[in-house]
């Protein structure tokens, strides 16, 4: 199985023949483009409205073909437990993602990935099927290079979390007399031949301090890189206005097999620009007990998503600086670019 942690991108530069590009002009050139392509569609409305109806038209079948599709399958699967709720909608949904990463070094990737949730109401507790698929080609100088890596340093956890390819079922089970909640995933990573099983529990609530919500999870997690660890993750979440919030997040794991501690500790902002568009800043520090130093790795990033058409397709822009130990803190400098199409009878 592919080693997922943090790679050092830097050794590369010497081997690199390629002209390199300012981080911030490269960024620029990318809001610019998102910003162009606003105004193209934006001037539809000087199209003959019969061209403007028919493709429209043309792009609802489709959208809801697809949504039909995933909702059918979901439904299907879900007459295997029992007798399906035709008063409820089945909220399976499709997801597909295409995109480019790339760094300050040139070595870029080229990533797709398709994954399909199935929701399963006629099990007797909540059941969920995640099933994912993805590609990844390397386009840049450097190998190694993945849009993959994902700021939290504990593979086990990030193999669910991420979206790596396999297959997961989710149990939600509400404790009775209580307001804990079970949340069980459990299934397999795969790359190639390759297949590793993961499971992961984690015991959740939510409680109210003045304007916070506050949500500390026990966890139990399993994997075969690590073996078996329990740990703690505390969430929290507060409204500071009707547009902007604010949320912080901290993770610790112990793992006995290999005697190694993992820790992150993160904060988000998200501010809705406007119905159509989301804004949001993330700084993140991690670390783990074999690192050499207690502060391992800083990321910085902040994200811009926009609905590009009604609410099932969105365009998103991610600049990123990671600063390593290992490295001297220098930065290490990406951008991921990513369109996102989903499909299902919930389209938001």
């Amino acid at each position: 199985m592919a080693q997922f942690g943090p790679h050092n991108r830097k050794k590369g530069i010497a081997n690199s023949n390629m002209p390199s590009t300012s981080p911030w002009l490269l960024t620029a050139c990318l809001l610019a483009c998102l910003t162009i392509t606003t105004q193209v569609l934006a001037t539809t409305g000087n199209t003959p409205s019969s061209e403007v109806s028919a493709l429209s038209s043309g792009v609802a079948q489709s959208r809801d073909l697809l949504g039909n599709t995933a909702t059918a399958i979901g439904t299907g699967l879900d007459s295997l437990f029992g007798t399906p709720d035709t008063a409820r909608s089945n909220r399976s949904s499709l997801i597909f993602r295409t995109g480019i990463f790339f760094d300050d070094i040139d070595a870029s990737s080229l990533f797709n990935s398709v994954s399909f949730r199935a929701d399963l109401p006629s099990t007797a507790e909540r059941l969920e099927l995640y099933i994912r698929a993805q590609r990844e080609d390397n386009i840049g100088d450097v190998e190694g290079t993945s849009v993959s890596n994902t700021p939290d340093n504990d593979p086990t956890r990030r193999s669910i979390e991420s979206g790596d390819a396999g297959l997961f079922l989710r149990l939600i089970k509400d404790i009775p007399g209580t307001q804990w909640q079970n949340i069980l995933d459990t299934g397999f990573t795969a790359d190639g031949m390759d297949i590793e099983f993961i499971s992961y529990l984690r015991f959740s609530r939510s409680y109210h301090y003045k304007s916070w919500q506050l949500q500390p999870e026990p966890t139990i997690i399993w994997g075969p890189e690590n073996g078996l660890g329990l740990g703690i993750n505390v969430h929290a979440q507060t409204q500071l206005d009707s547009n902007t919030t604010l949320q912080s997040s901290t993770r610790i794991t112990r793992y006995f097999d290999n005697d190694t501690d993992y820790y992150s500790h993160g904060w988000k902002l998200i501010k809705h620009l406007s119905p159509d568009l989301r804004a949001s800043y993330n700084f993140r520090v991690f670390s783990d007990s074999e690192a050499d130093s207690t502060l391992d790795t800083l990321e910085l990033s902040a994200s811009l998503r926009r609905r590009v058409h009604d609410n099932w397709l969105f365009f998103s822009v991610t600049p990123a600086s990671r600063h390593k130990s290992d490295n001297d803190y220098q930065r290490d400098f990406s951008i991921t670019v990513q369109f996102e199409a989903k499909f299902g009878p919930r389209y938001e």
